[in-house]
């Protein structure tokens, strides 16, 4: 009878679900490569929502990792449901067969229910560590568990292409980014929309740089965030320096995130003070 040994302690399999039940916490140095062939590994109390379906590794004619979860939401939140999914779990379409993760939807009288699935083939990789394996799944559930960040992103018009890469990093790591060229349309009041904007965003993404330092809109901007956040605390104002330009003196004394140490970097620094800096509990993603 095969067994999985993980620091003296020997695991069987569960006759009952056929498969091998192992906790999260006691995976240790366990590789993917250690399944026994033909068989399941079902890793219990991931530390991501319980309704989930995930973290069982199946080592037949592949080694894979796979999971996924349900919603029921209503119609009005299904496309804002799918767009969470999308936007914190990865995208790796390895045989070009069909999307991956799988996200699908079927509509009832309780309202949609929406199926995500993610399947995540090392066969080519067998000395992962199953610990590292299941990462994607945990990272993914804790961005959809987290507060709801609306971050907008200030910039002057010659920066456009450095705000478009920041924002799309901003919406990987689980924010909501107001960014003007995916918001304002022909015809569209600009002062409105960036007035209605301001009225609801968490933070304001400030970039910092010789073309936006003396550009009046871009002062107003900060002016506009500074003041909800001295008087109401609604707003916090997180500056990114583009380059080596005077920072203004209205906000002289923030710390700033410096592009000088690359975009991967600054998207990091900025995750963890927008993240850090909400503390309301994330009640449901729909």
């Amino acid at each position: 009878m095969s067994v999985i040994e993980i620091d003296g302690r020997v695991y069987f399999r569960n006759r009952e679900v056929d498969r091998y039940q192992i906790p999260f916490s006691e995976l240790s140095t366990l590789a993917m490569r250690d399944v026994p062939k033909n068989s399941h590994l079902e890793i219990l109390e991931m530390p991501y929502p319980s309704d989930s379906i995930g973290g069982e590794i199946y080592d037949g004619q592949s080694l894979s990792i796979y999971g996924g979860t349900d919603y029921l939401v209503t119609e009005e939140c299904r496309g804002r449901t799918i767009a969470g999914l999308r936007n914190a779990f990865p995208d790796t379409e390895q045989d070009g067969i069909m999307p991956n993760p799988l996200i699908s939807t079927r509509r009832h009288a309780e309202g949609v229910s929406i199926n995500f699935f993610l399947n995540i083939d090392l066969t080519t990789t067998p000395d992962t560590l199953i610990k590292e394996a299941v990462m994607p799944f945990v990272d993914g559930f804790q961005k959809l568990n987290r507060p709801t960040a609306h971050v907008f992103v200030c910039h002057a018009s010659e920066d456009k292409p450095t705000a478009r890469l920041l924002a799309e990093g901003l919406k990987k790591i689980g924010s909501d980014v107001w960014l003007d060229e995916w918001e304002i349309n022909v015809g569209d009041s600009i002062v409105q929309k960036i007035n209605d904007a301001l009225g609801k965003v968490s933070h304001i993404v400030v970039l910092l740089s010789s073309h936006s330092v003396d550009k009046p809109w871009v002062k107003r901007e900060m002016s506009a965030a500074l003041m909800r956040q001295l008087s109401m605390n609604e707003i916090r104002m997180l500056p990114v320096l583009v380059d080596n330009c005077a920072i203004p003196p209205i906000i002289s004394d923030l710390k700033y995130a410096s592009l000088n140490v690359g975009l991967e970097t600054v998207v990091a620094d900025l995750e963890k003070a927008i993240f850090s800096s909400i503390s309301e509990p994330h009640v449901d993603i729909a």
